[in-house]
């Protein structure tokens, strides 16, 4: 029992983790929304490729 509740709780610290930087992600593409977080952390890897597929919204800003 106390081995499932520790699993459960490193499922959770890896899901919030990653959803941190998938939120990042959306961020730097200009996609500045908590809900790329909550898509990422409930939705697991549905939310991660659908913040992979967000377009860039400052994709006509070019830096040299």
């Amino acid at each position: 029992m106390v081995l499932h509740i520790l699993a459960l709780l490193a499922v959770l610290a890896v899901s919030y983790f990653a959803a941190v930087e998938f939120q990042s992600i959306a961020a730097m593409k200009g996609h500045n929304d908590k809900k790329y977080f909550w898509w990422s952390f409930l939705g697991g890897a549905i939310g991660m490729l659908m913040v992979i597929a967000l377009p860039g919204r400052n994709a006509g800003a070019h830096t040299e």
